[in-house]
């Protein structure tokens, strides 16, 4: 496994996780994930995939948004 997976993966969980526990208004930890993401990982389909992957692995979680 590659430096920039295990980078990918590790961003994943700690964006996921940053969803769930109860952060004060306005902290958005997604978006210094997917910022940092940007930057590091120079795959740019693995850099894409880390905040979408963080949000819906929270969203299983957290429930769905009603239709």
């Amino acid at each position: 496994m590659l430096n920039s997976e295990k980078l990918a993966i590790g961003l994943v969980i700690a964006g996921a996780l940053s969803r769930l526990i109860h952060l004060p208004p306005n902290v958005a930890a997604v978006t210094g994930v997917t910022l940092f993401a940007g930057f590091a990982i120079r795959n740019l389909w693995l850099a894409l995939a880390v905040p979408l992957a963080a949000m819906a692995l929270a969203d299983v979680v957290l429930g769905w948004y009603p239709d």
